[in-house]
């Protein structure tokens, strides 16, 4: 998991994995209205405290959630943490748990009204993060074990209600956002490496169905994934115009210093996937040539035909220009991670 605390990292599509795909389905806009999230609706109160800490004489003064409040938001996330246990035990689910709210200081004393209002709305966010966990573990149990159509409760329903649950808590968990599978309920999404043969990963459908946004890196192996041999997923198979605009809006990049031959042969590499690829005018019409049936890489192809004359006409060296964009891009990167390191959680 993530070490940043902020929702707002939450929000972002995440690529899939066994332990952490759940973050896919993450609600974007989590609604507490229903029956088992019904005490998060309100904003609870803060009340003023003395906290008697060691060495001190005199007590400390703190400020902290309201007694009653608190014991709501803690039976609340016992709920979730249950919950989860349960469906994944019973149906053998594999998922790593993220951190309980109340870990993010909702049941804590702070120095300041200020501080303990920001902890306790981080906490309430950390519960939307739990909703989409749920939501999650859910949509696994039809994989698992499908309810039979002639049943009228869902089964996970079944199984929690067996364990205790209330038919309230579980009627409003129901209707809440956790099982709002549609475009209602906008989640955070995920990326798929598609050609990839990943027997961890569900099905694409199951995304689909669950009306969860996918994204996957088109590459010449995806390229070839869906239009040879995943017949049911070419629907998934970008339209020509579509990727020409794309490609022609990143070579007008006015952000780079070498936006257009450079950036061209390092579209090559990453459609090809190959570090080695070379980059000569007469090694690109050969390569254009075996992948005539690419529209990506037709179109990239000329580009960088057109921009590559003009280069040679002047007696620029078109390894240097790449190498030169590439050394800067790498400068860049390591800037970008050096400060977001530096400003931390």
């Amino acid at each position: 998991m993530p070490e940043r605390t902020s929702v707002r990292d939450q929000r972002q599509p995440v690529w899939w994995s066994r332990a952490y795909g759940w973050r896919s389905f993450y609600p974007l806009s989590p609604s507490f209205i229903a029956y088992s999230f019904r005490d998060l609706c309100y904003q609870p109160s803060i009340v003023e405290t003395s906290v008697h800490l060691p060495n001190m004489a005199q007590p400390e003064r703190r400020f902290k959630m309201r007694g009653d409040d608190m014991e709501w938001w803690q039976s609340c996330e016992a709920y979730l943490v249950r919950a989860a246990w349960i469906l994944r035990t019973k149906y053998a689910i594999s998922a790593h748990s993220p951190p309980v709210p109340s870990s993010f200081g909702f049941t804590r004393a702070h120095k300041s009204s200020s501080v303990a209002q920001k902890m306790i709305t981080l906490s309430r966010d950390w519960f939307g993060i739990w909703m989409g966990f749920i939501s999650f573990l859910i949509a696994k149990t039809e994989v698992v074990t499908p309810t039979p159509k002639d049943q009228i409760k869902p089964g996970w329903y079944t199984v929690m209600q067996a364990d205790g649950f209330s038919e309230a808590w579980l009627s409003g968990l129901q209707s809440s956002t956790v099982c709002t599978f549609s475009s209602d309920s906008p989640r955070a999404g995920i990326v798929l490496e598609l050609s990839r043969n990943d027997s961890s990963r569900p099905e694409i459908a199951w995304f689909a169905e669950l009306d969860i946004p996918m994204w996957f890196v088109w590459t010449r192996h995806e390229e070839e994934f869906l239009s040879l041999y995943a017949n049911g997923l070419r629907f998934l198979i970008p339209p020509s115009a579509l990727i020409q605009d794309a490609l022609t809006l990143i070579f007008k990049n006015p952000c780079s210093t070498l936006p257009k031959l450079p950036l061209a042969a390092l579209v090559f590499r990453r459609y090809v996937r190959d570090d080695n690829l070379p980059i000569d005018r007469d090694a690109v019409k050969v390569l254009k040539m075996s992948n005539v049936t690419s529209d990506t890489y037709s179109f990239v192809a000329d580009f960088f035909l057109e921009q590559a004359g003009d280069l040679d006409k002047d007696g620029a060296s078109q390894g240097d220009l790449l190498a030169s964009y590439l050394a800067a891009h790498s400068e860049e990167e390591q800037r970008k991670a050096d400060a977001a390191t530096s400003v931390g959680p």
